[in-house]
């Protein structure tokens, strides 16, 4: 529901007070009886009342005010701007490498800014993708991204579930001008708790894998944790065969 203010001191029971949309009569109200609209549609200070507002209602509206001896008194022309709902985000997606994660943020239809956030702060970083490196996190950390215009906004939380994995999404739609949030959860955390309990794999006495004369390590916490959550795995050394 959307008022547009008469920004008037109307009389409802002596005044006469017409609104229209462009040239089109939508509201005629004379010493309180209504002649054009219905109940709902206008408050009793005059004001225009708009139900569900969608992208067709937008446009210029127009208010005269005439007393009691049919004088016009008082006239008034405002703009009504409507703004497109932010659409509702995809599937939050994630890509991993040795090195860095990739974190994708997308949203159908159209979208006036979008700001990545690490642990509820704003970033300098924009844009549908962003890129970590391992070595600028930690398993602490957390990462959103906020899909907004200046009129709607939507929320998708991702949520942490340390025994679980993949973790949940679940979505919620906000309320009153919050901000379109994609929480995308720590990836790395994943990776680590996924490293700890294997990671006897990934290390020998040494701190290296090594194949005959070839090393194939040492690997780092960051990079045995990612190889393995993007199931990628380092080649198990061949048997010798029989002689």
């Amino acid at each position: 529901t959307v008022p547009i203010d008469l920004g008037y001191p109307y009389t409802k029971a002596e005044d006469e007070l017409v609104w229209k949309r462009s040239t089109v009569t939508i509201i005629k109200q004379k010493k309180g009886k209504l002649v054009t609209g219905k109940e709902g549609d206008v408050e009793d200070n005059g004001s225009l009342v708009l139900h569900n507002v969608t992208m067709e209602q937008k446009g210029e509206y127009s208010a005269e005010v005439f007393n009691s001896g049919g004088k016009q008194v008082y006239s008034v022309t405002k703009n009504l701007c409507v703004r497109e709902k932010v659409s509702k985000p995809g599937k939050p997606s994630f890509t991993c490498s040795d090195f860095s994660v990739k974190l994708t943020c997308s949203a159908q239809g159209t979208s006036s800014d979008i700001v990545w956030l690490k642990n509820n702060k704003e970033t300098k970083k924009t844009g549908t993708a962003l890129i970590l490196k391992l070595t600028e996190i930690t398993a602490a950390d957390e990462f959103s991204c906020s899909i907004s215009n200046k009129i709607r906004s939507a929320q998708r939380f991702r949520k942490q579930h340390p025994q679980q994995l993949p973790l949940n999404l679940l979505s919620i739609l906000a309320g009153g001008g919050g901000l379109f949030l994609i929480l995308v959860g720590v990836l790395v955390f994943c990776c680590f708790r996924r490293y700890r309990q294997n990671k006897n794999r990934f290390r020998g006495r040494s701190g290296a894998r090594r194949h005959g004369n070839r090393v194939l390590g040492p690997f780092s916490d960051a990079q045995a944790a990612v190889r393995d959550i993007c199931r990628v795995r380092p080649r198990a050394p061949a048997r010798p065969g029989k002689r």
